[in-house]
């Protein structure tokens, strides 16, 4: 598989856990909106030992889902 097909793969997961924690944040559901958490967490991890991103980008990965967890606006690095 290419690198950026496995980019792509990876993105696509995280978008959706993204989502599933907003959905379960908003709900109340709040164990589960921690269990999607942990998800993006080890989607981050995983991606980041495998050379696909970098530690400061694994970091920024689990800061966004932190504040969709918590239902603040996530912070965005300056380009």
């Amino acid at each position: 598989m290419k690198k950026s097909e496995m980019q792509e793969k990876f993105r696509l997961l995280l978008e959706d856990r993204k989502e599933r924690i907003k959905k379960a944040a908003d709900k109340g559901n709040q164990p589960t909106a921690l269990m999607f958490y942990g998800e993006v967490c080890g989607i981050a991890a995983s991606m980041r030992t495998i050379g696909l991103i970098d530690w400061d980008q694994k970091d920024y990965i689990e800061r966004e889902a932190w504040a969709i967890y918590k239902r603040e606006e996530p912070e965005y690095e300056a380009c």
